[in-house]
């Protein structure tokens, strides 16, 4: 797993480097590609919608496939090149999240009213925890999500909670909508309130934790909220349609108007977003904090339409895509990862640090497809010494490992 403390250092010091005025987007700061050491793949591609995706910091994938409307979404976990089911019934299943642990919550017989219910998924067993859609989990396994009663823009959504024992509304007292939940590893939670009864509409950012409720930003159109453990927020703000990101009580834009949506950030503090240069086709960007400053990155360049997606402390991403939104909504679901060198640290180079992660992580032939007693067992980080991406850490990986020793990919 990722060392919390490291990353917050590691963030601190390369956002050191970035100027507290807004952080526009220009040509001499983007790079075409994935940053180096990443790759991009695509799978799950099929004749249904793909739901969006969640990615762990293990480099798994839930998602989901199908039509809420026609009962036929359910969730799918990728993990190391495999794709499996985690529900197969005759009710939809959709908007699932993951943790590094495995566990999984969605939101199982949504309508299209924004009503369903929230369950988990713990290694093979299932538990209901209420009312309510969207649901996103942390490493200890607590959840915040959108419990809904009435419909249009009189409809209310209340924020709640599960703090692994029982379940409590966090807002009280407003007759608003409150959406777009996010919780980190210190069980704070934040979201958009919006007033969709009024136009035009507005809506308000708040964090939920250490102590009490905290308006960040209003009076304006926010939307798809974020946020990580350093307690960073971003949003979308419109007008003029741009990225945000709120850090230590400040406002930075990151994005030229009417550029970016959909961001994402993670504990490093990169952001993910899409672009839409025209109506009919959609690029996964990313923000990314560097030593030498922040640079921005074209992940993709396809005919495909590129839509929302999130991002790992690893730095890698997962993200849904459409061959064309003018039509049948089918596609697949994309992903930039690490590219498997011998590195396990990731620091530059193939040492004897990396040796000794091999030799723990070593495991025999087959390892996974002989131990593996759920779909959600993984690799987690000796996924990184698989070199083969054939689910164990063997000799084959061994002799990999040695004649790329001493380089720096």
């Amino acid at each position: 797993m990722f060392d919390r403390n490291t990353t917050n250092q590691f963030a601190r010091h390369a956002r050191g480097l970035l100027a507290a005025t807004a952080l526009m987007l220009c040509s001499s700061l983007a790079s075409a590609g994935p940053p180096k050491g990443f790759e991009v793949v695509y799978f799950a591609a099929a004749d249904r919608l793909p739901g969006w995706p969640n990615i762990n910091d293990c480099g798994q994938v839930v998602f989901w496939q199908g039509y809420v409307s026609a009962s036929d979404a359910e969730i799918y976990l990728y993990d190391n090149g495999n794709v499996y089911n985690i529900t197969d019934d005759d009710v939809a299943d959709a908007w699932p999240d993951i943790n590094d642990r495995g566990v999984i919550a969605w939101t199982r017989s949504p309508d299209t009213f924004g009503h369903g219910e929230v369950y988990i998924y713990d290694h093979g067993m299932r538990r209901r925890l209420g009312s309510g859609i969207t649901p996103y989990i942390n490493g200890h396994g607590h959840v915040a999500w959108s419990w809904r009663y009435g419909e249009d823009c009189t409809a209310l959504d209340k924020v709640m909670y599960y703090n692994g024992t029982q379940v409590a509304q966090l807002t009280v007292g407003d007759d608003l909508s409150n959406q777009s939940i996010r919780i980190n590893e210190w069980d704070e939670v934040t979201w958009n309130r919006y007033d969709l009864c009024h136009s035009p509409w507005t809506s308000e950012v708040f964090l939920w934790g250490r102590g009490g409720m905290r308006r960040l930003w209003g009076d304006t159109q926010l939307v798809a909220t974020d946020l990580n453990n350093s307690r960073e927020v971003v949003w979308l703000e419109d007008p003029p349609y741009v990225v945000v990101l709120w850090r230590d009580g400040q406002r930075h834009i990151i994005t030229e108007p009417l550029w970016g949506t959909q961001p994402a950030i993670n504990d490093r503090g990169d952001i993910m977003m899409t672009h839409q240069p025209d109506d009919h086709s959609s690029e996964v960007w990313l923000y990314r904090v560097e030593p030498s400053g922040p640079r921005f990155y074209r992940i993709t360049d396809n005919t495909y339409y590129d839509n929302i997606g999130e991002l790992n402390n690893w730095g890698e991403a997962a993200w849904n895509w459409v061959f064309d939104p003018d039509a049948e909504w089918t596609g697949g679901v994309g992903m930039m990862r690490r590219i498997r060198t011998g590195e396990a640290d990731f620091d530059g180079d193939i040492d004897l640090t990396d040796y000794a992660k091999l030799f723990a992580c070593l495991n025999g032939p087959g390892f996974l497809d002989r131990h593996r007693a759920d779909p959600t067992d993984t690799l987690c980080d000796c996924r990184f010494l698989d070199l083969d991406h054939d689910n164990d850490v063997d000799l084959r990986d061994l002799s990999c490992f040695q004649n790329a020793f001493g380089s720096t990919p």
